[in-house]
């Protein structure tokens, strides 16, 4: 069985790019996150010791795109998954880090890198 934590549209600002421009002036990033998870013990206990903090998880996801600087989005979604994978519920994280409208000429689209650990 496979329980999962979504937490989905997580707006944070940061500095991850190539261009100078992104790395002083800095942009937004969208980050979804999938957290497989045993929820049966939180289900059935209706604690929250039992499952992942969910607001801390934001807070941290936050702090790091916040204060780390990266050339690549890949850099920056591993670093995500390594830190989530660290948490003892966690068996498996899905992270996508999307670039909204990056600066690339005639593209108003987004980038998104997505790394399974």
């Amino acid at each position: 069985m496979a329980d999962w934590i979504r937490l989905r549209d997580i707006v944070c600002y940061g500095y991850t790019g190539v261009l100078p421009e992104e790395r002083t002036l800095g942009q937004r990033f969208v980050i979804d996150v999938d957290l497989q998870v045993d929820l049966q013990q939180a289900g059935g206990a209706d604690r929250l010791e039992e499952t992942v903090d969910y607001v801390e998880l934001l807070a941290a996801i936050r702090t790091t795109v916040a204060n780390e600087s990266f050339y690549l989005l890949e850099a920056l979604a591993e670093t995500l998954a390594t830190e989530i994978k660290k948490h003892k519920k966690v068996q498996q994280v899905r992270v996508q880090v999307c670039k909204p409208q990056p600066p690339i000429p005639d593209f108003t689209g987004s980038v998104c890198v997505e790394v399974w650990r």
